[in-house]
């Protein structure tokens, strides 16, 4: 275990300022080579990194650079990787005579098959943090590498090469962009890595490139124009990451794509407001009336264009659903309608003996159901909930598992919220729990798929439970009538007094839990003292 001994300081609190001085370290840069393999390192990267180069520089005689970054990778976990690799990238940086015998060992390392995949990401993310800072365009091993590793069969390892090749961009824009841009161009087995490449830019210094945009936005949308999800996806968050950086020069270019003929470009830029809206980093005026431009795409006869507007707005409600207020009408009109199955999406799939159905309107419907629930967090005054609760009561048994749970969800909050909406439809919601609970019960007792029936059988009593609370519910005859019928089933019973329990459960109180049983191993017992004087 690794302890950190703070005096008037918890371990949130740890700042450059305090090496050697307010912070008593045991061990100096040995414990903190250990803290480095502790998940925490996520959140503190930003203290811990100028903290390590100091002792690291303190420390020239006892640990030399490639010890230290040797202890570093022996045991990192994969969820710290990037912040390790900027640990051991900034030490390196300190002894500038010595990094290209390092840039030499790491690149073997990111070549060598037998080394673990976890060794080879690393690598390739210390080299790329190098990069970002020196120019390594003339270094003509590396780039050879890097070339060959975009086709590597593992895919892995294309993406780790894909990744070192965005952050090294920044080395040198001039050189890297024009040829990124050549092999999305041309390169179309390549196009979805030089897009994580562009994506890896634009994270880190996306004001950086203004000045390469102009050939930037055309490539993207002749990629945005594609039927590979996953390629759209990554196109409309480098858009909507540009948009953070320049409004003024981005916007005309999605506003005119909102608008273009084809449903794949149309989605794609619907898409990026997701990655656009951040609280507090935009222009409000403008984003205020670009959210008139996505309201209009909900007419859209494209499911892909419906599912893109959809995931923008759900976003945008989970940041700051004050935003969509003056829309929020137009809106609530626009999606409750999307939450319908269309028949018109429903396709069967022939596999030879058996037939398949495929539901293609079913992320349209979920997405539908999660804006709603999103929006009724914020908006419920401004929302026709009886109108909603209609819908619910169809959905509660729609064929999609997961939009049946978002309805479930969405009538639990509906029902501590307004009760008496509830109340109207009680029966049509009962009629279609006990259905849906029949139809259940009878997979379970053929032994089909027992564990994701008595999952949603565990979704049906969370309603009931919720119902349970209703104002004057014990009086419901059809209530108490429905759930003695489900309960007379030994399977329901047992769900039912599982979640009976959970639900009297008293939630942890974490002021009584002592930092070092968590898996963090911090003490901070000045702090919990305090909590407990009071």
């Amino acid at each position: 275990f690794l302890f950190f001994f703070f005096k008037q300081k918890t371990a949130y609190e740890m700042q450059r300022g305090l090496v050697g001085s307010e912070m008593c370290i045991r061990d100096r840069l040995q414990v903190m080579l250990e803290f480095c393999k502790t998940p925490v390192l996520n959140s503190l990267q930003d203290e811990v990194v100028p903290i390590m180069c100091i002792l690291a520089g303190k420390n020239k005689g006892e640990l030399s650079p490639g010890h230290i970054c040797e202890s570093l990778k022996a045991g990192t976990l994969e969820k710290t990787l990037r912040p390790v690799a900027a640990v051991i990238a900034n030490i390196l940086m300190l002894h500038k005579e010595e990094i290209g015998k390092h840039m030499e060992l790491y690149a073997k390392v990111l070549a060598n098959d037998s080394e673990s995949p976890q060794n080879r990401k690393l690598a390739a993310i210390v080299i790329g943090n190098i990069g970002q800072s020196n120019d390594l365009s003339k270094n003509d091993a590396l780039n050879m590498l890097l070339n060959g590793l975009l086709k590597n069969p593992e895919e892995e390892i294309k993406m780790n090469a894909a990744i070192c090749l965005g952050k090294i961009t920044l080395g040198n824009k001039a050189h890297y962009i024009p040829f990124i841009m050549a092999q999305l161009k041309t390169q179309s087995e390549v196009s979805y890595l030089m897009l994580v490449a562009v994506r890896e830019i634009v994270a880190l210094n996306c004001e950086g490139i203004v000045e390469y945009v102009k050939d930037i936005l055309p490539v993207l949308k002749s990629q945005a124009d594609t039927d590979d999800e996953g390629d759209r996806t990554i196109v409309a968050e480098i858009i909507g990451k540009l948009l953070l950086a320049n409004e003024t020069l981005i916007y005309p270019e999605v506003e005119a794509n909102l608008k273009d003929a084809k449903p794949n470009v149309r989605a794609t830029y619907a898409l990026c407001f997701k990655y656009w809206y951040f609280k507090g980093k935009h222009d409000l005026t403008r984003f205020g009336l670009s959210l008139v431009h996505l309201l209009e795409l909900l007419q859209d006869k494209s499911p892909k264009v419906h599912k893109a507007v959809l995931d923008s707005f759900t976003h945008i409600a989970h940041v700051n659903a004050m935003n969509l207020r003056t829309h929020c009408t137009t809106l609530f009109e626009g999606v409750l309608p999307l939450t319908v199955v269309n028949p018109s999406l429903i396709r069967t799939v022939d596999l030879g003996p058996l037939k398949h159905k495929i539901d293609d309107g079913e992320p349209i419907r979920k997405g539908a159901y999660a804006l709603l629930g999103q929006m009724l967090t914020d908006l419920y005054d401004k929302m026709d909930l009886p109108a909603i609760v209609d819908r619910l009561v169809d959905g509660l048994a729609d064929e999609s598992d997961e939009v049946q749970s978002i309805a479930e969800q969405i009538l639990i909050k509906i029902s501590e919220m307004s009760p008496g909406v509830i109340l109207g439809p009680l029966e049509k919601i009962l009629e279609q729990i006990m259905k849906g609970t029949k139809r259940l019960q009878e997979k379970i007792k053929k032994s089909q798929d027992v564990d994701r029936s008595s999952d949603n059988i565990r979704g049906f009593l969370r309603v009931l439970l919720a119902m349970n609370k209703l104002p004057e519910i014990d009086l419901n005859l059809k209530y108490q009538e429905s759930l003695k019928n489900l309960l007379s089933d030994k399977i329901v019973s047992t769900l039912y007094e599982e979640l009976c329990k959970l639900s009297k459960q008293q939630p942890v109180s974490y002021t009584h839990l002592r930092a070092h049983e968590t898996s963090l191993h911090l003490v901070c017992r000045l702090l919990l003292e305090k909590k407990k004087q009071k």
